[in-house]
């Protein structure tokens, strides 16, 4: 069959991303969680129970997606949305949340990896440029992240009358994954054996971690900018509480928010050649600690709008970066690839989130937030100068041999 005609995968693809993304309950969940007696250190608990279970899941749902297709793996992750965000709309409690955080825990890590895998899978043996497929990258990002804002937009209009009201609507949109997902085709592609599963894993191992250098420093660079940008999504709504902002804005913030990713995400292969990868290399690195040391040294507005370079950060490497890592590895493990920059992610923030929550609740914003500005200068410039050094010398990232 023309491998042409699996490129209706991709905007299927972008549509499954964009109704996963279509949260209604985002820009107000924290207040959600404290609506049912939960301070920020039981948040950032929640959170890292959810980061704790996709750490343990991210791996074998790659590796899932890779041996059995993404398509199956899709559907499945699409079941899982509906069911949970179902769960959230009925619970009450603590540990009724704990249970809603695993069904989400379980879908994130079924569509991670597999969704992106799917597309490049589907743009393999088509005569697209590489920049093409990176601005395919881009548009992924930019449809989420715009559901995102327009969720946050409705969202919030919703939660002026109630703040249960988002999250029942949501009880039913939260179905449109699965429907898509139905209709996807799987591309022919190359795949590791379904018996020697000893083998597999070590063929992942040493393309991943004893290969190419560069790719063990564009996996890091992901790790760590997620990082980063992830311990921030998680404190900004309870710094905007801080910052006396009513509840009211919280949806035109987030869309706000959101909208700096999508259209920082949407114009990164531009700015990549407009300024080169070098410059761009510097922002995703630098970006995340000035947006801490804005956010803990200005407050108000100016606070607030700080935090909008930890959203630009997340544009900016979440298509150039991944789309590094993506060119550099084969189909037969690029959903397990994916799969290990976002484990790193998440455990990461599981082993953080807590400790950051109870300084939050112990110590205030803006000690914290200086905390964080310099220990991500730290780690980041550990990661992107050599990163950087590399991108000098490096003319094609693409793994050879």
């Amino acid at each position: 069959m023309n491998q042409n005609l699996y490129l209706k995968n991709i905007p299927k693809v972008l549509a499954i991303n964009a109704t996963w993304m279509f949260v209604l309950v985002m820009p107000i969940v924290v207040p959600f969680l404290k609506s049912h007696q939960l301070g920020m250190q039981a948040v950032y608990e929640l959170q890292a129970f959810f980061a704790i279970c996709v750490v343990l899941l991210e791996i074998p749902s790659g590796y899932l997606s890779d041996l059995v297709g993404r398509k199956q793996t899709l559907v499945f992750a699409g079941a899982f949305i509906g069911i949970g965000i179902g769960l959230l709309a009925i619970g009450d409690s603590y540990w009724w949340f704990m249970v809603f955080e695993l069904t989400l825990a379980i879908a994130g890590s079924l569509i991670s990896g597999s969704d992106i895998a799917l597309i490049y899978d589907s743009l393999d043996g088509t005569e697209m440029q590489h920049e093409q497929e990176k601005e395919i990258v881009g548009k992924n990002i930019f449809y989420s992240q715009m559901a995102e804002a327009l969720a946050a937009l409705a969202g919030g209009a919703l939660a002026f009358s109630s703040l249960q009201l988002p999250v029942q609507v949501n009880a039913v949109t939260g179905w449109l994954p699965f429907i898509i997902a139905l209709t996807l085709q799987e591309p022919p592609r190359k795949k590791m054996s379904r018996k020697e599963h000893g083998e597999n894993f070590r063929h992942v191992y040493a393309i991943l971690f004893r290969g190419s250098k560069l790719m063990r420093f564009t996996i890091l660079g992901l790790v760590f900018s997620g990082t980063s940008t992830l311990i921030g999504v998680w404190a900004f709504q309870g710094y905007w509480e801080a910052e006396n902002v009513p509840i009211y804005y919280f949806g035109y913030l987030w869309a706000l928010f959101n909208f700096a990713v999508a259209s920082t995400a949407r114009a990164a292969t531009f700015l990549n050649r407009y300024f080169g990868r070098i410059i761009m290399l510097w922002l995703i690195a630098l970006l995340p600690v000035a947006g801490y040391f804005g956010m803990s040294v200005l407050g108000g507005i100016f606070g607030i709008l700080a935090g909008l370079l930890l959203n630009i950060t997340r544009g900016l490497a979440t298509v150039l970066l991944r789309d590094d890592l993506n060119q550099m590895v084969e189909g037969d493990i690029r959903a397990t690839a994916n799969s290990v920059t976002n484990l790193g992610v998440r455990l990461n923030f599981a082993l953080m989130g807590p400790l950051v929550g109870a300084v939050i609740d112990s110590s205030g914003y803006s000690l914290t937030f200086a905390f964080l500005a310099a220990l991500f200068a730290v780690l980041l410039l550990l990661i992107f100068l050599p990163l950087l050094r590399m991108a000098k010398s490096e003319t094609n990232p693409k793994m050879k041999g």
